[in-house]
């Protein structure tokens, strides 16, 4: 058996948390930010969104930092806060930037005061949690009065095949991902965690399936379940063959903000 997929075995006797300690801390810290295009562009565009947001703020909270990218990025009148459970991500964001505040901890159990920060943002981190509104509530609890929660992600589908088709796609792909949700679910897990006002902005993105893919960890398995999937999924995905033998899929990014 290869290196890859003793990997691949390994990883599917862990549970989720031990799953996501190993794609993180032995896998992705060094190699988190070599990605590829659509990543790439879907971070450009969403620190753009996220910018104004934080152009007056004196104290934010990134939840999920990683290797730190959007701390390095978007600098703020105050103290920008990264918080991550990877101390080796940690690790390579206080090697890139000087400038932010690097904490390690849980996203279910913010290791800050009430009332801490001005904005707390969660990019490309929602996905990655079993228990998303234990954390929006602990994001709402260290948020100033009048503050704001900004979450930036890929959708998943109202359909609720598309939707388990898209979850078991990602959980191959990336076995640190529990579930892309809908905007619709996002939406209601502000409200249920206290916020209000929520503001959304979306964005299309086109993407090569097997270049998206070949990063990952089971990149032929993903393939084929996206090829051999039905056909109201492959229109929801807008998949297109190209002439390279390569597969176009779009999918949808968000910026979603709301107010305490």
């Amino acid at each position: 058996m290869g290196d890859h997929l003793k990997k691949i075995s390994k990883l599917k006797k862990l549970n989720f948390a031990a799953r996501q300690n190993f794609h993180f801390d032995k896998k992705r810290a060094e190699k988190y930010e070599n990605a590829h295009d659509y990543r790439t562009r879907t971070f450009d565009w969403m620190a753009k969104t996220i910018r104004p947001c934080l152009a007056q703020a004196e104290s934010a909270l990134d939840v999920g930092t990683g290797t730190g990218d959007l701390v390095r990025s978007i600098k703020i009148k105050g103290v920008f806060t990264g918080l991550d459970v990877s101390k080796n991500m940690l690790d390579v964001a206080r090697k890139k930037c000087s400038h932010g505040n690097f904490v390690l901890g849980n996203a279910y159990s913010l290791p800050f005061d009430d009332e801490s920060f001005e904005v707390v943002i969660y990019k490309y981190a929602l996905h990655h949690l079993k228990r998303p509104l234990n954390s929006l509530i602990e994001a709402f609890r260290v948020m100033k009065n009048n503050g704001q929660v900004i979450i930036a992600d890929v959708a998943s589908f109202k359909n609720k095949s598309h939707h388990s088709i898209f979850k078991k796609l990602n959980s191959l792909r990336e076995p640190a991902n529990y579930e892309y949700r809908t905007i619709e679910t996002i939406l209601r897990l502000l409200d249920k965690a206290g916020f209000k006002k929520a503001r959304i902005v979306k964005k299309d993105f086109n993407l090569i399936l097997e270049d998206w893919l070949n990063h990952f960890y089971e990149p032929e398995k993903t393939i084929n379940l996206v090829l051999d999937s039905p056909i109201s999924f492959k229109e929801v995905i807008r998949l297109k063959s190209l002439s390279n033998q390569k597969h176009q899929i779009t999918l949808t990014s968000f910026v979603v903000t709301a107010k305490k």
